[in-house]
């Protein structure tokens, strides 16, 4: 609860004081021109919600530049999709969550899945490959429609193919 303070003469007070369950947990200067944006007193916030004024975009863009091409490509999805970046922080944030946990190699595997899929990207649906596993065997599926090339050439040797194919010869 905010109380705003008065005195005997109806006069506002040059302070605000912030009260919780009758006790007062804050006093403030009160701003005499008027405010259309919020005040944010980092001290006043849980250190969870302080980490929030740390991100910025360069560093999500930075982060998934390093994780790969794909994991990128869906931040900066997420990064414009809003009217303004900081929409985007969140998911954003989620992202980098899931690196953690997953690593980024299969984060950046289950980025790909997703964009190859057509879909929108969405933090529940890139969780959902990753918590499925999908991501796995998106990747053996690529192996084998991309196999390495082998350096060592042929391993039967001509007199195998001689035959032709024939059985009865």
């Amino acid at each position: 609860m905010i109380k705003q303070g008065y005195d005997n003469s109806s006069v506002a007070t040059a302070q605000v004081e912030i009260f919780y369950h009758g006790t007062q947990v804050a006093l403030h200067k009160r701003l005499q021109a008027m405010q259309y944006a919020p005040v944010v007193k980092p001290e006043h916030m849980t250190p969870e919600h302080r980490s929030y004024l740390r991100y910025n975009a360069d560093n999500f863009t930075e982060w998934a530049n390093k994780i790969g091409v794909e994991t990128s490509y869906i931040v900066q999805h997420f990064l414009t999709a809003g009217k303004v970046p900081e929409q985007g922080y969140k998911a954003c944030a989620s992202m980098m969550k899931l690196g953690e946990r997953y690593g980024g190699q299969r984060l950046e595997a289950a980025c790909k899945q997703l964009l190859e899929y057509g879909l929108t990207p969405s933090i529940r649906n890139l969780s959902s490959i990753l918590k499925s596993g999908k991501d796995k065997l998106f990747d053996k599926v690529e192996a084998l429609k991309n196999p390495e090339p082998s350096d060592r050439g042929f391993t039967r040797g001509a007199a195998y193919f001689q035959k032709g194919g024939d059985e009865d010869k």
